[in-house]
């Protein structure tokens, strides 16, 4: 065998044997794609049965969430108006004929007075609660009671009777913040009894 037959052989052989490599990698590339196929679609299968089950615990939540934002959204309403409520209750207190309030405001003194010595402290814009209406309570009720010269910004209607260092709060605030706390509850069901 000559030269270039052995030559013309080693590189035929080498050319069946690179050919059957590529044959073989191709082949193995296909597996490999026809594998990561099969893989991606079962993933796939996968989550769509995770979704399909899950999907109506997701819209649940959803649902949940949405109806607890109303409920939310529910009660500040309904707070708001019950603010409405104490606060008009609150312009009404303040704005009552002088008959009502002297006689609400004697009978507040009358029940919060101890020694009968105290003073009592009204706001910068009382009109009733001065030194001869007090003068006059004091001599009606056999009491001592004293007017401060000081006006006391915070007091809007009402008063603070002042024994020592014991403050009484008869403020119309302080009225209301206990009514409130007492009949709330009654007030919420005369509001929404019928919601």
């Amino acid at each position: 065998m000559a030269l270039a037959d052995i030559k013309a052989k080693i590189e035929a052989d080498a050319k069946e044997q690179a050919e059957a490599i590529l044959r073989r990698a191709r082949e193995q590339a296909e597996e490999i794609r026809r594998e990561a196929q099969r893989e991606a679609e079962e993933i796939k299968r996968s989550f769509d049965e995770k979704f399909a089950k899950e999907a109506p615990e997701i819209s649940k939540r959803r649902e949940a969430v949405a109806r607890l934002d109303v409920e939310k959204e529910m009660l500040n309403a309904k707070r708001r108006l019950i603010a409405m409520v104490f606060d008009e209750a609150f312009k009404a207190m303040s704005s009552m004929d002088k008959t009502k309030k002297e006689a609400l405001v004697e009978k507040l003194l009358l029940s919060a007075v101890e020694d009968g010595d105290e003073t009592v402290v009204v706001g910068p814009s009382e009109d009733l609660i001065n030194e001869q209406w007090l003068e006059e309570f004091n001599s009606k009720h056999q009491k001592s009671l004293k007017l401060s010269p000081q006006r006391d910004p915070s007091v809007k209607g009402g008063f603070l009777l002042e024994r020592g260092r014991v403050v009484t709060n008869c403020t119309w605030d302080m009225l209301l913040k206990v009514f409130q706390e007492d009949r709330e509850s009654e007030v919420v069901r005369q509001l929404f009894a019928d919601r």
